[in-house]
């Protein structure tokens, strides 16, 4: 009976060791794979991430060329500006030309108001001195009111002519205001545009920079860690292979054939700890 016992402990503790060990170097192949399949998903996030930092580029030089633009429309404001100040230049000179008919034309009235007192007081003389030279003086007197008719006539027609340019110059200053304001608000609206997208791609930039060095530093964890499980399993490995070389040799063939079903069996998509670490790292990156 004592010899049963203890024949039994000892066959326990050796099923129970080499169960251990099976056990140990399953989970080791198992690490492995996990370590595999997340360096692989890894890798195709990080050329994603490369991808969208060259999409920043492509943001950068739209904005060069927005830029561009700006200074284009700014050139064509500053002209518009010298037009408008041209304009002015031009009213000025004519409200100065206007100024200076009415001028001329009242100055041509009193001419012609002292003409005709000077000619009635000559009449009058010559009337009295000699009804001989009445019909002559009346003719001169005709005469001279046709002209200063003709002269009141052709500056009055100069008066409505200056009226008139005055009116159309009006007219084109109204809508040179115009199209500034329009201009004004196009250009902030371009302005307000190009400063937004300017942010979003710094914000873009700085997130896709981040992410990649977030992406390097696991890169580096999971090969460091790679690496040590590699070694750790490769121990199991010999471990359990001296174990089943020292076995009885159905336990040890059942044992191995055991151990390398389960590490086969095992895939990335089936183990619960490789689709958790997945769906974590997928919801840390919609973040």
């Amino acid at each position: 009976m004592r010899r049963q016992r203890s024949a039994l402990v000892i066959q326990s503790n050796w099923r129970g060791a080499v169960q251990r060990s099976d056990f140990q170097a399953l989970r080791g192949a198992t690490v492995v794979v996990q370590n595999a399949f997340r360096c692989k998903q890894a890798a195709v996030e990080l050329r994603h991430l490369k991808a969208e930092a060259r999409e920043a580029g492509k943001l950068l030089e739209d904005k060069k060329v927005l830029e561009n633009k700006l200074k284009e429309v700014q050139g064509t404001l500053e002209l518009v500006q010298n037009q408008r100040n041209d304009l002015r230049q031009e009213v000025k000179d004519l409200k100065v030309a206007l100024m200076e008919a009415q001028a001329a034309l009242e100055a041509a009235a009193a001419d012609r108001e002292q003409q005709l007192e000077a000619l009635r007081e000559d009449a009058q003389a010559q009337t009295r001195a000699a009804k001989e030279g009445a019909a002559a003086a009346q003719r001169a007197l005709v005469e001279v009111q046709t002209a200063a008719a003709a002269d009141t006539q052709r500056l009055t027609g100069e008066k409505s002519e200056l009226d008139r340019q005055l009116k159309v110059a009006q007219d084109y200053i109204g809508r040179l205001m115009t199209e500034k304001s329009d201009l004004d608000k196009r250009f902030h609206g371009m302005k307000e545009e190009l400063i937004q997208r300017l942010q979003n791609a710094c914000a873009q930039r700085d997130d896709a920079r981040a992410q990649i060095m977030e992406l390097e530093n696991r890169l580096k964890v999971a090969g460091s860690e790679m690496a040590k499980q590699e070694a750790e399993a490769r121990k199991a490995i010999q471990a359990a292979t001296a174990a089943a070389a020292s076995a009885p040799p159905g336990t040890a063939a059942a044992a191995a054939a055991g151990a390398a079903a389960a590490v086969a069996g095992v895939t990335p998509e089936s183990h619960p700890l490789a689709n958790g670490d997945i769906a974590a790292g997928t919801s840390m990156r919609r973040q």
